[in-house]
C-alpha cells in the first residue's frame, strides 16, 4: 500500500469515475486502474463495485475512503512540518506562568504567535511560587512568566504585566465583621486558604502565609477562590479574577493589622542567559517586551 494508491482511491471517490480521476491527477487511466487492482488484491476485498455504469464505492470502499483521507490529511501534515522544520524554526516550546497572571495579555502574545508560526506547538503548565522558576532552571521549559524578579545571573528578566493583590473574605466570614485592622492574633484562629508550591524543593520562605495560624494549602486558584468565596477561609487573590465579586459585595477587602493590605508587583517573562534561542521563542520574547511597552487601553 502506497500514499500514491491512497491518493488515487481518494480521486476515484470524488470524481465519481477513472476517467475524471486521470485528468485530476494527470495520469492515464490503466495506471490508476493497475493501481486500484493491485491495493483491491493486497487487500483482498472488493474497494469498488463495477456493476453499474459509474463505479462506485463498496460498503469496504466507503471505510477505506474515509480512512485514506485521514492518513493524506497526515502525510501533508507531516510534510509541511518538515518543510517548516527546514526553516530553524522550533516543532515545540515549553512556557510556564503562574496561576495569579492575568490571561488576557497571555493570550494576546500567544495568539499572534499562533498566526505567525502555527506548526509551532505550544506546551503550556501552570505553576504556583517557585515552581516556574525551577521548571526553567531545569530546562523543563524555554521561558517562565514569574510573579516576581529574583537575583540569578543566569536568567534574563523583563517586566510584562503588574498584578495586585488583595486579601479578600465573604462578608459572612466573621472576622469581616470585626472593626479594622483585624489583630492577627484574633485572625490565625480562622483558617487561611494559602497555594501549595508546585516545585518540587519548596523554599521555606512562605509569601504572606501568617505563621502559627490554621492553613488550608490548595493548588490551584479557582479553589482556592472558591473556598474564601463559601466564607471557610480567608487569603490573598489577585483584584483582576475578584473584580466582579468585590463589586458586588460577595467579597470583601480584609484589613490586618501589621499586614499589608494590597501587593502591587511586575510579573516578568524570564528566559536562561546563553541558551541556544530559535526564531520562534525569540519572537514570543519580542511580543512580550512589545506587549508590555504597549499595553491595549
Amino acid at each position: 500500500m502506497t500514499l500514491d494508491q491512497l491518493k488515487i482511491l481518494e480521486q476515484i471517490a470524488e470524481t465519481g469515475s477513472i476517467g475524471a480521476a486521470a485528468k485530476t491527477l494527470y495520469r492515464t487511466q490503466p495506471t490508476l486502474s493497475v493501481a486500484m487492482k493491485k491495493l483491491e488484491e493486497e487487500l483482498n476485498l472488493s474497494i469498488f463495485s463495477r456493476d453499474q455504469y459509474r463505479i462506485t464505492l463498496t460498503p469496504a470502499g466507503h471505510s477505506l475512503y474515509y480512512k485514506a483521507k485521514q492518513v493524506l490529511k497526515k502525510a501533508e501534515e507531516f510534510e509541511q512540518l518538515g518543510q517548516y522544520l527546514t526553516t530553524g524554526c522550533e516543532a515545540e516550546l515549553h512556557i510556564a506562568f503562574f496561576g495569579e497572571l492575568p490571561i488576557a495579555p497571555l493570550m494576546s502574545v500567544l495568539k499572534r504567535c499562533e498566526q505567525d508560526y502555527p506548526q509551532t506547538k505550544l506546551h503550556l503548565s501552570v505553576e504556583n511560587l517557585l515552581g516556574g522558576m525551577e521548571r526553567l532552571l531545569e530546562n523543563e521549559v524555554d521561558l517562565a512568566i514569574l510573579p516576581w524578579k529574583q537575583e540569578n545571573h543566569s536568567l534574563e528578566y523583563k517586566p510584562f504585566v503588574k498584578i495586585r493583590l488583595m486579601p479578600v473574605v465573604s462578608p459572612q466570614f466573621p472576622p469581616a465583621l470585626l472593626s479594622p485592622p483585624v489583630p492577627q492574633e484574633v485572625i490565625k484562629q480562622y483558617v487561611q486558604v494559602v497555594l501549595k508550591d508546585s516545585s518540587r524543593r519548596p523554599s521555606k520562605e512562605t509569601y504572606g502565609v501568617l505563621e502559627g495560624g490554621r492553613q488550608w494549602r490548595v493548588n490551584d486558584l479557582h479553589t482556592k477562590k472558591a473556598i474564601i468565596l463559601s466564607g471557610m477561609g480567608w487569603g490573598n487573590l489577585p483584584e483582576h479574577i475578584i473584580r466582579a465579586e468585590l463589586d458586588q459585595g460577595l467579597l470583601v477587602p480584609l484589613q490586618l493589622e501589621n499586614y499589608t493590605a494590597f501587593v502591587e508587583s511586575n510579573a516578568f517573562v524570564v528566559r536562561r542567559f546563553g541558551q541556544p534561542t530559535g526564531p520562534v521563542a525569540q519572537k514570543l520574547w519580542e511580543d512580550f517586551q512589545c506587549y508590555a511597552a504597549n499595553p491595549p487601553d
